[in-house]
């Protein structure tokens, strides 16, 4: 039988070394978690957003009401003065303008300007030229011009086409068989506009042609041949 002497020598070396091991053990642990702690949490970088171009855009003062509204009603007047530059039709100057007959050939005239009109009144005259064209003779545009009326009425004019010119004044084509144009037409000098005959208050096949000042005041109307002895 093997017998274990222990003394107190073996002792204090015993409890040194278990003394050490704890310390180490412990040295190992503290340092272990500084080391973690150490560490600074992982956390990602921030984001810078990239401004779109608007936003580079520098944004103008804020402007009173009152001057808001005086600029918005410049800015829509001038569009409007735009818009109806545009809508102007490019017509030639007044003094480029040339008249000619409302038709080919030569007919007789049959009642001229200023006459009094026989079974009216003594101040009623006639209004304008009458020409001896026979029923179906093709009338033509006396210039340049927008057609302003054409129409049909069972008295007076009958079938009639109204142009004006852009020199402002106006000529007129009364007791049309028919006619070919429509409102609003740009026509030009020489185009069939309609064929003579003999509606509304009418005696027989003939073209009444009427010049104005103004397309539609029937008391404006003048001599038409002061539209050819002008030029």
């Amino acid at each position: 039988m093997i017998r274990y002497y222990i003394t107190a020598k073996k002792i204090k070396l015993f409890s040194a070394a278990v003394l050490f091991s704890m310390f180490a053990l412990v040295s190992g642990c503290t340092n272990t978690r500084q080391q973690v702690n150490d560490k600074p949490p992982s956390v990602p970088a921030a984001r810078t957003a990239t401004p779109t171009p608007e936003l580079l855009i520098s944004k103008p003062s804020p402007t009173p009401v009152g001057d808001e509204i005086f600029i918005t009603l410049t800015v829509l007047a001038e569009t409007d003065k735009k818009l109806s530059l545009q809508k102007t039709p490019s017509y030639p100057t007044a003094e480029s303008i040339i008249y000619a007959q409302p038709f080919t050939g030569t007919y007789p005239v049959t009642q001229e300007y200023g006459n009094h009109i026989p079974g009216m009144p003594v101040d009623d005259i006639h209004t304008g030229i009458d020409y001896a064209c026979p029923e179906g003779t093709r009338i033509l545009s006396s210039a340049d011009g927008t057609v302003m009326a054409a129409n049909c009425t069972k008295g007076g004019f009958g079938c009639c086409v109204i142009i004006q010119h852009p020199d402002s004044r106006a000529t007129l084509y009364a007791h049309l068989e028919s006619f070919n144009v429509r409102n609003n037409q740009r026509v030009s000098r020489g185009d069939v506009i309609g064929f003579s005959g003999s509606t509304g208050y009418s005696s027989g096949p003939h073209l009444h042609f009427e010049a104005r000042t103004i397309w539609d005041d029937k008391t404006s109307h003048f001599d038409p041949k002061y539209l050819f002895e002008a030029q």
